[in-house]
């Protein structure tokens, strides 16, 4: 059997919104309400942050407090999120990485565990993937995520060296055209984006969780931001 982790990628240096994993949904911050759903997946023989090597020791410090494992590579450049993500699947010995963004609050773990079966099922080298973000995707984006089986993600880490695709791993899979996706249940079949990357995102995101708390289903802020007008 193929042992099957999952990599929450985390950093600190976001441009767009700085330190944005750090900043309260409320109550907790954002990162925490990602580990903490994304725990709930019973696919995942374990879940891991993997945060730059550069990351200062206070938050170092804040996310081992959640009782989660973190990783931080020695010698990985922050923006190299190829690199972290291989190294760190190599170093707990996973078959199977799932990666999962920090910045989706509303991970659903039901998510999770569709598109791990599905790359069971599945040896082919390729991407994975339920995040949404794909031209051809039926599924919403923010609330799914990646999956390679450790081969390719070798095979990225040897081959590959455009910082494109070392910044953003999944890229060169849509560029060929090269994903599979577990077919998307008919409740969530909708283009709605609800990942968090700038200011007004989080601020809708710090909505909902404080209309609907921390197990707050994709349902329930599909409907609220209808009623907003929003979705």
């Amino acid at each position: 059997m193929r042992r099957i982790v999952g990599i929450i990628q985390a950093r600190t240096g976001s441009t767009r919104l700085p330190n944005k994993i750090f900043l309260d949904l409320a109550g907790e911050p954002m990162l925490k309400r990602i580990v903490d759903r994304a725990s709930m997946a019973i696919g995942l023989a374990d879940l891991i942050v993997a945060m730059p090597e550069s990351t200062p020791q206070l938050y170092r410090d804040i996310v081992a407090r959640w009782g989660v494992l973190l990783a931080c590579p020695e010698g990985v450049a922050e923006d190299n999120l190829a690199e972290r993500l291989y190294t760190v699947g190599v170093d707990h010995h996973a078959d199977v990485v799932v990666r999962i963004c920090a910045d989706n609050p509303f991970i659903e773990p039901r998510a999770i565990d569709l598109l791990v079966d599905e790359i069971a099922h599945h040896p082919e080298l390729c991407l994975f993937s339920n995040a949404g973000d794909y031209f051809l995707t039926e599924w919403p984006n923010g609330i799914g995520c990646e999956a390679y089986h450790i081969e390719a993600l070798e095979w990225q880490y040897k081959y590959l060296s455009a910082p494109v695709f070392l910044e953003h791993p999944h890229r060169y899979w849509h560029f060929r055209n090269l994903i599979k996706e577990p077919k998307c249940p008919r409740e969530w079949n909708t283009r709605l984006k609800i990942d968090v990357n700038t200011r007004a995102e989080y601020e809708q995101a710090l909505r909902i969780y404080q209309k609907f708390g921390s197990n707050v289903t994709f349902e329930q802020i599909r409907g609220y931001l209808n009623e907003a007008n929003l979705a």
